[in-house]
């Protein structure tokens, strides 16, 4: 899967940007393309720099919300640095308490 410069790249994670850099990079229609897909491709580059040097990686990875025990639509976590803080959750307010606690990180 390859974005047309239609996605906010804020949204996903990392290690999808470095895989479709990646994908793009050894894509025959990269090669044939070049002058359509460079705003892609430095547009990523720029994210993964910004992203390492604000050492926002390191926070986004020490915070993980997830579905544990059952199907049922109350059984989100969200964990900091492995250690539940938030449990019983919909899939939506886990969402939004792991950003909350993203935010808190970085304020430290």
């Amino acid at each position: 899967m390859s974005p047309g410069g239609w996605f906010r790249v804020e949204t996903y994670s990392t290690s999808t940007l470095r895989k479709w850099l990646r994908d793009w990079k050894s894509s025959k229609p990269h090669r044939l393309d070049a002058d359509r897909t460079k705003g892609n491709i430095a547009g990523l580059e720029a994210e993964l720099t910004r992203r390492k040097e604000s050492g926002e990686d390191a926070i986004s990875r020490r915070v993980t919300a997830r579905q544990e025990g059952g199907d049922d639509g109350y059984q989100y976590v969200v964990r900091v640095d492995g250690r539940m803080v938030a449990n019983g959750l919909t899939k939506g307010e886990a969402e939004h308490e792991k950003k909350r606690q993203r935010d808190q990180l970085k304020s430290r």
